[in-house]
């Protein structure tokens, strides 16, 4: 047998016997091929003989004897034509004499499967349909059609003709075949019900004929043009109909999330599909235990289960910004960590389902604390008038310092350490201004319950005053005012502003402010109230924030009117970041790639740090508030445990309640006080000891400074670079005065911590403390008698006491008669009871095993009151 040689190739068009190219059936010996290209190698003569007709620009369907088919491709179409050959009783494409080899089916593998490009399916697809459009059969079938019409419009047209017009007409997109149709409506003769294929006019039946539309089809764009269309588009999304066990895990799956995940706000996420911010579910939980979550839910619905592969797939296209902790900058949960290591070790399956049931009930406490600090946030924004939420957390001292320059320097390396700056974060949520940064230099006063309690009086003062005007904070102040303290006075210069940072934007100090909207010729002299109910979300840390000293502090601003009730709340320990974070974050940005070299400047980066600018202000001086309020307060024990605390008034009383878990009733029901009371004139009449109603006395600043050394060796370091710096500039140029200004700006910082400063105690604030807001709510001294519902409990409320007793304890320790075990109130009829003697009794080396005959009596008012008949022996 001679070697077989290639003529051209094409694909298997017409496999039946049935089927014809032109008017000749194709046989039983032959099939109908559709010839793409044709080899240059082969001879001319050849090629006339056989393919008389071919052009590479028009393919054509030709007769060929099965005998000499080659089938080359193992694609899907080609092995469905082979086995339609086979069916059709035929003994498929050979080469030469051999018979056709069988595939074998591989196994499928997804992950080992190359996607294919999807242009690439896009243009096969295509072409599939331009080759179903430009068959002979369906030219044939557009040239036996008979035009009604009096042109007799298929006259005119040409078959080849309509063979170019469809095939670049259908190797076209769908949008792009619309837009092509709707144009063809813009000729003139469409008003007279002609239409224009090439060069010709032919009625619209003959039109979408020739372009193989269906009717409904052409007609639908001829409305959609008189409507105004012009632009083509698919109308179909191209979603696919998920699985109902989809359908039901995802929802499974955000509702998990919401009710566990922790919201990072100060990374964003880049997905476009997700809300900007990135989340972590607890360290306590990995992937398994959302899986096998997701398994109960749909298990207990009845539901098939997803498989694991689905789960992730789900996870990571409906999900994206939701991970799990695998390391973190905050500080971790203690019992996540320890729930985590528990799991990993336990084996038995009765304790780990213990274990798992304690870990859900930790997840859903952290989380109930988010909910109620957004329901916070949530009344502040809707109802300002009668609602302000803030929070209240402080950023990291490492991340703030002065000079901070961008570029290593050695001299500034080692044991030396630049200013420390401590920077307080405040979120106003739905109230203006929104974001206010508290600042001052780190180490001048303790870190204390003194620092927190000042910051927030110092909030609720600037609340009070605050105009568009102000929204500068003490950037609009600078050297204007002298401060109590020089340290402030040396910190906060004008000149090294006016020099580091106008003149780089050269701006004059007016024009700064006015760019930034702080000028306001109106003279305004109102203040504002502070609204009645007030959410304060603190830090959980008893040394700054959970202590007697902010107690006192609240209770007093309810004593004074200046709020109708207070409440203080704290999230669970280690998932305390949340909103005020990103704020931080967005401020550590802002110095990125930046040298800030002065206090001015870096207020400046805060102010500039967010779209919506935040609030700069510099505190300098700290109110000794524990001092002012000590000899009037009752000793506060146990006030660690509550996850939140109001204040309010009750019958001219300041009086406090706790609550232990966030979905719990405020506890005790009868209230208690902070403040001792006055002699009482009875035993159910009293008054409370408040403190004196003028401003506590400024607390003396800490001398010597403890990272006094290396604060200094630190300046001067950078004195001395900023000198080598200033002799290699020049004296014309900016950077030589810029230099000059930061290094007279640092020697006045730095003889100021060399000389030190005064540490007198007791003296008198330079602002005033209180603010002004007055709701006519507060403590009167000539106010009615008040019974005494605070620590004197009357019969009917002996059962309420003896159950509250069970619950959490904050308050005096006098007031806590018993421990946290009442055995009385689970005394029942037929209990066996070891009993002790009274402290009155003679012999005291007695006991009795006694038999309950009824429960505890907790009548109020009756004989036997809080007491229980037995039978003893």
């Amino acid at each position: 047998m001679l070697e077989s040689l290639p003529i051209a190739d094409g694909i298997i068009f017409l496999p039946f016997s049935t089927s014809c190219v032109g008017e000749i059936k194709v046989g039983e010996q032959y099939a109908g091929v559709l010839v793409l290209t044709v080899h240059n190698e082969v001879d001319p003569k050849i090629l006339d003989r056989d393919l008389p007709n071919f052009h590479p620009d028009d393919p054509i369907t030709v007769r060929w004897p099965i005998l000499h088919l080659r089938i080359v491709s193992n694609g899907a179409v080609l092995g469905h034509l082979y086995k339609a050959f086979e069916d059709a009783g035929t003994r498929g494409a050979q080469t030469g004499d051999e018979d056709m080899p069988v595939k074998k089916k591989r196994a499928y593998n997804s992950a080992n499967r190359t996607k294919p490009n999807p242009e690439v399916l896009l243009q096969r697809r295509l072409n599939q349909k331009k080759m179903s459009m430009c068959t002979p059969d369906k030219i044939s079938e557009c040239l036996r059609f008979t035009c009604t019409c009096s042109r007799e419009c298929m006259r005119k047209v040409d078959k080849k003709d309509i063979i170019d017009e469809r095939s670049f007409f259908y190797n076209e997109p769908y949008t792009r075949r619309v837009e092509y149709i709707l144009s063809k409506f813009d000729h003139p003769g469409f008003q007279e019900g002609y239409m224009l294929f090439r060069t010709l006019e032919v009625c619209k039946r003959t039109f979408y004929t020739l372009y193989g539309l269906v009717k409904q089809t052409f007609y639908n764009y001829e409305k959609a043009y008189t409507m105004g269309q012009r632009v083509g588009f698919h109308g179909n999304s191209g979603n696919f109909k998920p699985k109902d066990t989809t359908i039901f895990a995802r929802a499974c799956m955000k509702s998990f999330f919401q009710q566990t995940a922790e919201p990072l706000p100060h990374k964003e996420s880049r997905n476009k599909n997700t809300d900007g911010i990135i989340y972590r579910l607890p360290k306590a939980l990995s992937r398994d235990d959302v899986y096998r979550e997701i398994l109960g839910k749909m298990e207990t619905v009845g539901m098939t289960a997803i498989s694991r592969v689905a789960f992730d797939n789900l996870w990571k296209k409906e999900f994206p910004n939701y991970g799990m902790h695998n390391s973190s900058a905050f500080a971790k949960c203690l019992l996540c960590v320890k729930f985590t290591t528990m799991l990993q070790r336990e084996r038995r399956s009765a304790e780990r389902a213990k274990l798992e049931l304690d870990r859900e009930k930790h997840l859903k406490h952290q989380m109930s604390g988010r909910t109620v600090y957004y329901s916070h946030r949530e009344l502040s924004t809707s109802s300002p008038g009668l609602y302000l939420s803030f929070i209240h957390d402080a950023m990291d001292l490492a991340k703030t310092i002065i000079p901070r320059l961008c570029d290593k320097v050695k001299t500034l390396m080692g044991s030396v350490q630049p200013l420390p700056l401590k920077v307080i974060g405040i979120l106003n949520h739905g109230h203006e201004p929104g974001v206010v940064a508290h600042v001052t230099v780190g180490g001048l006063w303790k870190s204390d319950p003194n620092y927190t309690i000042t910051s927030i009086a110092k909030q609720l003062r600037d609340y009070e005053n605050f105009h568009n005007d102000k929204k500068l904070g003490d950037l609009h102040f600078i050297d204007q005012t002298s401060h109590p303290l020089l340290t402030f006075n040396a910190l906060m210069d004008e000149e090294v502003f006016n020099t580091t940072v106008l003149a780089k934007k050269r701006l004059s100090k007016g024009e700064f402010f006015q760019m930034e909207g702080a000028e306001n010729s109106e003279l305004i002299a109102s203040t504002r109230m502070l609204p009645p109910n007030l959410y304060i979300q603190l830090d959980n840390s008893a040394k700054d924030n959970k202590n007697w000293a902010m107690m006192a502090f609240c209770s007093e601003l309810v004593a004074r009117g200046c709020c109708k009730m207070i409440t203080m709340s704290f999230l669970v320990v280690g998932h305390t970041h949340e909103d005020v974070d990103a704020f931080f974050s967005k401020v550590n940005a802002a110095q990125a790639g930046k040298d800030i070299e002065s206090l001015p400047h870096f207020l400046t980066v805060v102010y500039h740090a967010q779209s919506s600018k935040a609030y700069p202000r510099v505190i300098q001086e700290v109110a000794d508030y524990k001092e002012h309020v000590k000899d009037y307060m009752e000793k506060i024990t146990g006030q660690s445990a509550p996850v939140a605390i109001r204040f309010y008034m009750r019958d001219n009383i300041p009086v406090y309640q706790v609550q232990e878990n966030y979905e719990g009733e405020w506890v005790p029901p009868y209230r208690r006080t902070v403040w001792k009371r006055c002699e009482p004139e009875s035993e159910t009449n009293f008054q409370v000891s408040l403190p004196p109603r003028q401003d506590p006395v400024a607390k003396g600043l800490m001398c010597p400074h403890a990272k006094k050394v290396e604060i200094l060796g630190y300046i001067r370091n950078y004195i001395t670079y900023k000198k080598e710096m200033q002799l290699k500039a020049d004296p014309t140029s900016s950077h030589y005065w810029e230099d000059n200004a930061l290094i007279q700006y640092w020697t006045n910082v730095s003889d100021v911590f060399q000389a030190g400063w005064s540490t007198e105690e007791n003296q008198p604030l330079q602002e005033s403390f209180w603010p002004s807001t007055n709701h006519g709510t507060g403590y009167s001294l000539s106010g009615p008698s008040t019974e005494n519902l605070a620590l004197v409990l009357h019969h009917g409320e002996a059962q309420e006491e003896l159950r509250a007793r069970d619950e959490i304890f904050v308050g005096t320790a006098s007031a806590r008669k018993f421990a946290n075990f009442v055995p009385m109130i689970d005394i029942a009829n037929g209990l066996m009871l070891l009993i002790r003697p009274s402290d009155d009794f003679e012999c005291q080396d007695c006991l009795w095993v006694g038999n309950a005959t009824r429960a505890v009596c907790q009548v109020g008012g009756d004989t036997n009151f809080n007491k229980v008949p037995i039978q003893w022996w």
